[in-house]
């Protein structure tokens, strides 16, 4: 279990600070095991000490990182966790966006904290505060204003909405701590959890790998992209089509190829003409020194046939 995982890392005094669904592996057995160590850092005692702040990804960082806060604790862990949690409950992110005060937003909207008031004062003191409620207010409410607990509660029942609010606490002071999430009422309410031996595993063929996923999901937004402008283009064309009169001939299919302008045809052919070394056009007659050039359409030099009138040498 992850908070089982986190428990036993906050009881050797280490915070991870980067708690995701990409750094959670389960075996074919069950077993889950926490990975990605690189942020982690060892901690005294659950005073807030001096930390950087730019730790843990985006959609599962507590507000107090969010905003700068040059102190915290392990309750940073605690909030990724129940962030993990809810999506784990509802099958989607709790807080996804792609900046720090997009992502605020989210958690003002979700926890129904509209109002300065219901944020705690440890947080209102700090020096990002005014600045990130000024941009935030003036956005609105938005359309995802619903509130969490009152969905978890309707859709997992009193303890998930319990263990939720108790975790995803403003104020970093009052969430629970790993030893309280682990022996919350949630865990041992029905429906119980099945054995680990009994999880529905995916098949060994699948990429899992986050960059793996990653390149398959580019793959198929790359491939609906090509195959909407296809559609455009033969739109298109088939305005065209009907504005001129004309039809393009099927191929063996039955379909009507997609035809793409001939740049060829939008530019000049240009030959060398041999016998001075200069660049005519091929479609018009020039003078060069006295003489009049009829020059032929051909690529490699003077065609045969190819004649000059005029004056000169």
């Amino acid at each position: 279990m992850l908070i089982e995982a986190i428990d036993f890392c906050h009881m050797q005094n280490i915070m991870h600070r980067d708690l995701k669904p990409s750094n959670i592996l389960l075996t074919k057995e069950g077993k889950l095991k926490l990975c990605d160590f690189g942020l982690s850092r060892s901690f005294v005692d659950k005073t807030p000490q001096n930390y950087t702040t730019r730790v843990i990804t985006l959609w599962y960082r507590p507000p107090e990182l969010l905003l700068s806060s040059p102190k915290y604790e392990p309750s940073v862990d605690i909030w990724s966790c129940a962030c993990i949690l809810g999506e784990l409950l509802f099958g989607v992110p709790l807080f996804p966006d792609q900046s720090e005060v997009q992502v605020l937003k989210r958690i003002r909207n979700r926890l129904m904290a509209f109002n300065p008031d219901q944020w705690p004062e440890s947080l209102k003191k700090l020096h990002a505060w005014e600045k990130f409620w000024g941009q935030i207010s003036r956005q609105g409410a938005g359309h995802d204003n619903r509130d969490l607990f009152v969905d978890a509660r309707t859709k997992h029942g009193k303890e998930a909405a319990d263990l939720l609010k108790a975790s995803l606490h403003l104020d970093p002071g009052q969430r629970l701590d790993s030893e309280q999430m682990k022996r919350h009422d949630f865990w041992s309410t029905d429906p119980a959890p099945c054995d680990p031996i009994d999880l529905k595993m995916p098949g060994d063929n699948r990429d899992l790998k986050e960059l793996d996923v990653k390149k398959r999901r580019e793959k198929e937004h790359r491939d609906h992209r090509e195959h909407r402008e296809e559609e455009r283009e033969s739109q298109r064309q088939a305005e065209r089509d009907a504005t001129t009169g004309q039809k393009r001939p099927a191929d063996a299919g039955g379909r009507r190829p997609n035809v793409q302008p001939d740049e060829n045809a939008k530019r000049q052919r240009r030959e060398v003409n041999v016998q001075y070394g200069t660049v005519v056009d091929a479609h018009r007659e020039h003078e060069h020194e006295g003489i009049q050039q009829n020059v032929p359409r051909s690529r490699t030099g003077w065609a045969e046939g190819a004649q000059l009138t005029g004056t000169g040498t």
